[in-house]
């Protein structure tokens, strides 16, 4: 009889507890969704200005040799090799400017798997603080012959759990983009020289040859 009612007592305070920081869990619980929320909504618009580049301008270069040799205007080989250069620069550009925006999206991405995990592991926390009990879950995490598991009866124990492994997967993973510089329009060969298009013919001949 004595253990029902300290069992009893136990369960009275423990409902008393919860009750003082229910306020304190529902206030983590809206906190922290809306710092995910703000988070996410000011990095996604950080990253727009950092993804738009402004490209490669060779036409000023172009125009002010035109300006020095007004002959080149009517060069085909130097045309042709104007025309192989804005291509270039233009092929360049795009190729790191996709590069750029898939990295600064990883970076996104890996801010928010933080951000996520962070969340979990301080709800997690609250709900420990709060000593709300359910039923006993089982999580399993592995790979390959590593494998590990909890097992508890406290829901906060649980998300604080997973909240500090996708913290430390997203600070442990290596990411990057790699990139590689190989000549699209100009790495031909048979490219001229500008001005220097015409067949010299054959080389003169050596003193004493007939």
């Amino acid at each position: 009889m004595s253990t029902a009612r300290q069992e009893a007592a136990v369960e009275r305070r423990r409902e008393a507890w919860q009750g003082r920081l229910l306020p304190l869990m529902a206030g983590m619980l809206v906190a922290t969704a809306v710092f995910f929320a703000v988070m996410s909504v000011v990095e996604l618009r950080a990253l727009y200005p950092r993804v738009e580049q402004q490209p490669l301008d060779l036409g000023t270069s172009f125009e002010a040799f035109e300006e020095a040799r007004p002959a080149a205007r009517g060069d085909f080989d130097y045309l042709r090799f104007k025309t192989l250069a804005l291509l270039e620069a233009d092929a360049l550009h795009r190729r790191y400017h996709q590069a750029t925006g898939t990295m600064l999206a990883r970076v996104w991405t890996r801010q928010l798997g933080f951000l996520t995990g962070m969340v979990l592991a301080l709800v997690g926390a609250a709900f420990v603080l709060g000593r709300l009990r359910e039923d006993t879950s089982t999580v399993e995490l592995g790979s390959g012959n590593v494998r590990a598991a909890i097992a508890s009866s406290s829901p906060g124990l649980v998300l604080a759990t997973l909240g500090a492994v996708l913290m430390a997967v997203t600070l442990t993973v290596p990411f990057g983009v790699e990139t590689r510089d190989v000549a699209t329009y100009l790495g031909g060969s048979e490219l001229p020289t500008p001005g220097e298009g015409r067949d010299p013919g054959p080389p003169p001949p050596l003193p004493g040859e007939p």
